[in-house]
């Protein structure tokens, strides 16, 4: 290969051509494992590249869903099939889901986040996100601030909001979300809860008390540049947009995650270190722009924080540390009796049932996450990873009529817990 050739095909990789990515038959299997063989052999379907595993397998008989292109399907499922694991075919076009998706939630302007009726049964784009966010701060002043506690590789502003009434160092709650930007539900549920929040102040008993104790820390979107990706180029992007200062075994795939890149047990088990890798930790602890500023607004509040929450999807599960190791941590019996009062309530409200436990041993252990992090580092004793709807069905794809469900169910969950709380702060 010539020198000219090998550097415009290097450039075509670091900077490739924002095309939107057609998943046009791609298969999402569905496989299940029935002995710690073959659960083995799934997890090690983590570590290729070539591969999407939509939510990890973490015990048997639990259905995980793969994405995979047209020229492996075949291949695949036929060595998976050989291994002896149940598998069957969700769909055969994936982008038929994303298609209809698109139909359903039509991107908006800046200018939608502006007005009161703001939809919460789309979901929407960050620059409407982040006008919405703008916009409650200017209707609700006496008790809505936006709070400014980043910038992205990309320049988008990381920001949301206060809410709360009048006081001085009042115990705060934080809930933060879309640090993967596929999960669409994430935001969609913080802006439920914004939503509630601020209409409820002055109509609702209980949402007044909640914001006369404490105030609330919400940021919808913290990984806005990879959000804005999944909606401009391709929905199935997880990672941020980081170009990566360190050259690795593949230095030219762009974006870590960010919830793997926290200073607790950064580089342990469930992280990788190759830069193409869905898990990839990024090049040092606080490498990325997203991690920095969720630590940032973190230890800003200090030890007011009383309960920190950080909402993903899916799967149905309401997680505590921790998740790089399989101990449990001191304060493990307060965090099951916070859990069932959380599970209750959530079931009260359409029936639907979230696991719960410590996240190595309710999914799989994940070192360098915020929970990890808020938990150790920052000290907040209630510390919680939240796995939204669905269990699988449509997994990342979830139609919009399941966002208010979702959003009420898991906003019961918050008040249950901030209700129970109340007496130690």
């Amino acid at each position: 290969m010539s020198y000219a050739l090998l550097l415009l095909t290097t450039l075509a990789i670091v900077f490739p051509t924002y095309g939107q990515v057609n998943f046009t038959g791609h298969k999402l299997l569905g496989l299940f494992a029935s002995d710690d063989e073959e659960l083995k052999l799934l997890r090690q379907l983590m570590e290729n590249p070539e591969v999407d595993v939509w939510n990890e397998p973490n015990e048997l008989y639990q259905k995980v869903n793969v994405r995979v292109s047209p020229a492996l399907a075949s291949s695949l499922e036929n060595e998976l099939r050989s291994q002896g694991i149940d598998l069957y075919v969700v769909t055969d076009n994936l982008q038929k889901w994303i298609d209809e998706e698109k139909e359903e939630n039509p991107p908006d302007s800046a200018l939608a986040g502006r007005q009161e009726n703001f939809q919460l049964d789309v979901y929407h784009t960050y620059d409407a996100i982040s006008s919405y966010i703008d916009s409650i701060a200017s209707r609700y002043s006496s008790i809505a601030t936006v709070q400014h506690i980043g910038t992205s590789f990309e320049g988008n502003s990381i920001k949301g909001l206060k809410l709360g009434s009048t006081g001085t160092n009042k115990p705060a709650l934080w809930i933060d979300s879309g640090i993967h930007a596929r999960e669409w539900v994430a935001p969609a549920t913080s802006i439920y809860i914004i939503e509630q929040l601020v209409k409820g102040y002055d109509t609702d008993p209980e949402v007044k008390e909640l914001l006369d104790v404490y105030d609330w820390y919400i940021f919808p979107v913290v990984n806005p540049d990879g959000y804005k990706y999944t909606w401009s180029y391709n929905r199935m992007w997880r990672k941020n947009r980081a170009m990566h200062r360190r050259f690795g075994s593949n230095p030219f795939c762009r974006g870590a995650d960010p919830n793997r890149n926290f200073d607790s047990s950064f580089g342990g088990p469930g992280t990788s270190s190759d830069s193409c890798s869905e898990i990839f930790r990024g090049d040092s602890a606080f490498s990325e722009a997203e991690s920095r500023a969720v630590r940032d607004g973190v230890l800003r509040l200090g030890k007011r924080l009383k309960a920190y929450f950080t909402l993903h999807s899916y799967s149905q599960l309401w997680m505590t540390p921790y998740g790089h190791s399989r101990k449990n941590p001191p304060d493990y019996d307060d965090h099951m009796k916070v859990l069932q009062a959380a599970s209750s309530a959530i079931s009260n409200v359409h029936g639907q049932y979230y696991r719960y436990g410590t996240i190595s041993n309710t999914i799989y252990p994940a070192a360098g996450s915020s929970v990890d992090w808020a938990y150790e580092v920052a000290k907040v004793k209630y510390s919680f990873a939240v796995e939204l709807r669905d269990t699988g069905r449509q997994g990342f794809l979830l139609s919009n009529t399941f966002i208010i469900p979702t959003a009420e169910e898991n906003f019961a969950g918050i008040k249950a817990i901030a209700n129970v709380i109340k007496n130690e702060v």
